[in-house]
């Protein structure tokens, strides 16, 4: 099993249930290095003003104080 899924010594994995007959193998062991460019490059660089009013509606919006 560890040879079809392509886990070597050391790889963690958590398995998720993605559906009511279906189970998907997610790698534990990633580090922030090896998620570079899963996600295209924005248009535009966000000003640091534009995150601080990002940060502070996902924080009304949780009800955090």
């Amino acid at each position: 099993m560890r040879e079809r899924l392509g886990l070597k010594p050391g790889d963690q994995s958590a398995f998720v249930s993605v559906g009511q007959n279906e189970v998907r193998r997610v790698p534990r062991n990633l580090t922030i290095s090896d998620l570079r460019g899963m996600l295209p490059r924005p248009a535009r660089a966000a000003t640091l003003e534009e995150m601080d009013d990002a940060i502070a509606e996902a924080a009304i919006g949780s009800g955090c104080p």
